[in-house]
C-alpha cells in the first residue's frame, strides 16, 4: 500500500469556499492516486449536502470531514499540502498558515491568494472555475514528493519573511506615515 498524501481544507462549509467545485474534480484524481486523502477542516450549513455529494461521487475513503478544529498548527503540520479552493477571498488566513507550516499550496486565483503566494514556487494556482486547470495543479503536486518539499520551504520562507507580524506593522506604520497630510 503506498504511503497516503494529505491535503487540507481549511474552511468555512458556505458555497463560496468551493468545497463542492473541488470535488467534482476529485474523481478521476483519486483513482490515479489512491493515496491521496483530503481532510476537510470546518463547519458551516453545506457539511450536509457536502457529505451527500463526497458519496455521491464515491469519494468516502479519500475525504474526511473533522469539523471545527482548535488545533489547525497541529492539523498543518500533519498534511502535506494545501488545498484553496475558494472563489472569494480577501488574504486567506489559511493560505498564510499553510505556507508558515511549510506546505505547498494549490488554489484558486481569487483576490487576495495571489498576493501571498507566487505561482510556480509556493504553489500552484488556478483561474476561479477553472476545474480541468485546478485537477491538473492538484496531480502535478500529489506526483512529485521533491516539487511538495521545494514548494512548501518556498512558501514557508515567504511567509516568514513578507507577511510576519513584524514586516506587516512596519508596512503598515510607513504607510501611514506616507499618507499624512
Amino acid at each position: 500500500k503506498p504511503e497516503e498524501v494529505v491535503g487540507v481544507v481549511v474552511a468555512r462549509l458556505v458555497p463560496e469556499k468551493g468545497h463542492a467545485f473541488l470535488f467534482e474534480q476529485l474523481p478521476p484524481i483519486v483513482k490515479r492516486h489512491p493515496e491521496f486523502r483530503l481532510w476537510i477542516a470546518g463547519e458551516g450549513p453545506e457539511l450536509e449536502r457536502l457529505t451527500a455529494q463526497a458519496k455521491d461521487l464515491g469519494l468516502e475513503q479519500c475525504v474526511r470531514f473533522l469539523g471545527f478544529r482548535d488545533d489547525i498548527p497541529r492539523l498543518l503540520r500533519a498534511a502535506d499540502l494545501l488545498v484553496h479552493p475558494s472563489r472569494k477571498e480577501g488574504a486567506p488566513n489559511a493560505v498564510r498558515e499553510g505556507m508558515v507550516a511549510g506546505l505547498p499550496v494549490v488554489a484558486v486565483a481569487a483576490s487576495g491568494t495571489p498576493e501571498l503566494m507566487v505561482g510556480g514556487v509556493t504553489g500552484l494556482l488556478s483561474a476561479i472555475g477553472d476545474g480541468e486547470e485546478l485537477a491538473k495543479n492538484l496531480e502535478t503536486v500529489l506526483s512529485d514528493p521533491e516539487l511538495r518539499q521545494r514548494m512548501g520551504e518556498a512558501g514557508r520562507h515567504r511567509a516568514l519573511t513578507e507577511f510576519s507580524e513584524d514586516t506587516c506593522a512596519e508596512r503598515w506604520l510607513a504607510l501611514m506615515a506616507a499618507n499624512r497630510p
